[in-house]
Formats: C-alpha cells, sequence, structure tokens
C-alpha cells in the first residue's frame, strides 16, 4: 500500500454535512419503510446517490471518503469502519473480530498505518465534531450517546482532544467545512 493511501486511512474524513444528501437519505429511508424494495429501485437509488456525490463534493474528498474500501484486507477494513463506533476499548475490538490482541494491532496497524486506539480517539473525535456544529442536540445527549459519564468529562475530553470545550465549538462564528479543516485552524 502507497504512503498517500496510509495517509488517507489514517484520516478517514467524513463528508462535510450537505441538506440535499440527508433529504435524500430521510426519502430512501422512507421509500424503505414503505416496503419499496424492488431491484429497479435499487438500481436508480445507487445511481442517484452517486450523482449527488459527485455534484456535492470534490474528487478529492470522496477519493479520501471512500480509500478505507480499497485496502489490502478489505473484509478487515470493513469490519473495522462498521463497528468502531460500539467499540470502547481495542480489547473489545480485537474480541468481536476473533483475534488476539496483539494479532489485531498488528493487523490494524499494517492497514491503517496508525495504532487501533488512537485511530478511535481520532474517529470519537471527528464524529463529536459534527455533533458539535452540525446538530442542535445538547451537550448531554451528545455525552450520553459517547458514554462520557459526566458533562465535565465531556468537557475534558473536547479540551484535549478538540483543543477547546464543547460550547466555544458549537459557538464558532464561521464554522470549517470539516474536522481537519478546524483542527488546521
Amino acid at each position: 500500500m502507497s504512503e498517500g493511501q496510509n495517509q488517507e486511512i489514517k484520516e478517514f474524513l467524513f463528508l462535510k454535512y450537505n441538506k440535499r444528501i440527508e433529504q435524500y437519505i430521510e426519502l430512501l429511508s422512507n421509500c424503505l419503510d414503505d416496503g419499496l424494495s424492488c431491484k429497479c429501485l435499487a438500481e436508480i437509488k445507487s445511481k442517484e446517490v452517486f450523482y449527488y456525490f459527485r455534484a456535492y463534493y470534490s474528487k478529492e474528498e470522496l477519493k479520501t471518503f471512500f480509500a478505507p474500501l480499497f485496502t489490502k484486507d478489505y473484509e478487515f477494513t470493513v469490519f473495522v469502519l462498521q463497528n468502531f463506533k460500539e467499540m470502547k476499548t481495542v480489547q473489545q475490538f480485537a474480541e468481536s473480530y476473533g483475534y488476539s490482541l496483539s494479532k489485531f494491532e498488528r493487523e490494524f496497524k499494517k492497514i491503517f498505518n496508525v495504532p487501533a486506539y488512537q485511530w478511535m480517539i481520532q474517529q470519537k473525535s471527528n464524529l463529536i465534531y459534527n455533533e458539535l456544529v452540525y446538530t442542535n442536540r445538547t451537550l448531554l445527549d451528545i455525552a450520553d450517546e459517547y458514554d462520557f459519564s459526566s458533562l465535565s468529562q465531556f468537557c475534558d475530553f473536547c479540551k484535549r482532544f478538540l483543543g477547546t470545550t464543547p460550547g466555544k465549538i458549537r459557538n464558532l462564528k464561521k464554522c470549517p467545512n470539516t474536522f481537519t479543516e478546524y483542527m488546521n485552524k
């Protein structure tokens, strides 16, 4: 794997919020809830979502976002990306995949080019940042969702990994488009 691919996987950027994409997802979800799940609809909707991706995101953003799917160990990568939100520890991750801790950490580092714990913290930081900037959810709701035992612990996490308090992140006058832009300010 090239150094460029490793860097893209290490960063694993989230696509910036887009109201049209949100509306598309909501409509698709409603259609599926209504029982509209035929092959023709799936083909049309898959073409439609890629049209929206091309319309609302740059090639570089899409390349970075989809980079984890083009790794040497696709199955492992997909498992990590599908399950990282539920995992509290690297040990839990390893057990869920059926690997010893050392084997999991070795495989993770080989594919993502960063230790698993560091990557998990980065992803949690990305998710929290997006919640703070792009939603109106209360700080308590966000803290609860990410299993912080108190608002104080949540604030400490934000100060340590996002550089400031959650309230200050939420009240930014001009929000950068991505977590990476925020961190590079």
